[in-house]
């Protein structure tokens, strides 16, 4: 199965919705950036119960102990329902007036670990049979070990660029997303003149 790209998004929504993105992630390279970053920067402005809800949806992470470790302990009287009314009522005034201990420990005993949304490439990868995640990692991967190097990689990327720019210019003469079956990619990433243009164009269109 093939796929031909034939429209462009909105760059705009899509330039929001990745500096959102960036927002929500804590930085990991390079390396001494991450020794001493909360790991929860992104949501230092949420509280922990909406954080660990978001994380679980999208991302399938538990930030929490599982289920039966909660479980084991509410078997062997270590952690008393007395306990859970006393933690939900501390922990927000909203959990303390929808949450009885009996609903809570009923969770414990029937929850099961969190399970990721799916994202586009998992979709697609559904639909055609094709293994978009790895290949996006591995293309993707390959561009960002030379971009990022800090001396280490035998044939880095060329410097004075924006990571845009320099994704680009790999991107248009990488052939390996077309051979696995997606047709016009290399045409697909558009310059920002490109981009402007367009928008230029849409302006025009509308004032008319």
């Amino acid at each position: 199965m093939t796929a031909t790209i034939t429209a462009l998004p909105d760059h705009d929504a899509v330039r929001d919705a990745a500096q959102a993105m960036v927002a929500a992630i804590p930085p990991a390279w390079p390396l001494a950036a991450s020794v001493a970053v909360n790991p929860f920067l992104g949501q230092s402005h949420e509280g922990l119960a909406v954080t660990a809800a978001r994380l679980a949806r999208v991302g399938g992470v538990a930030i929490t102990m599982p289920h039966d470790w909660y479980a084991a302990r509410l078997a062997s009287g270590a952690v008393t329902e007395a306990d859970i009314a006393a933690a939900a009522a501390a922990a927000c005034h909203w959990l303390a007036g929808q949450a009885t201990a009996a609903k809570l420990v009923a969770a414990v005993a029937g929850g099961a670990a969190p399970v990721a949304l799916p994202t586009v490439a998992e979709l697609a990868a559904e639909a055609s049979g094709i293994d978009w995640p790895g290949i996006i990692a591995e293309r993707f991967g390959a561009w960002a070990a030379g971009y990022f190097d800090e001396g280490q990689a035998l044939w880095a990327a060329p410097r004075g660029k924006s990571a845009y720019v320099a994704w680009r210019a790999v991107a248009t003469h990488d052939l390996s997303p077309e051979i696995a079956g997606l047709r016009g990619f290399a045409a697909f990433a558009p310059t920002r003149r490109s981009q402007q243009r367009r928008r230029s164009s849409g302006r025009r269109r509308g004032s008319g």
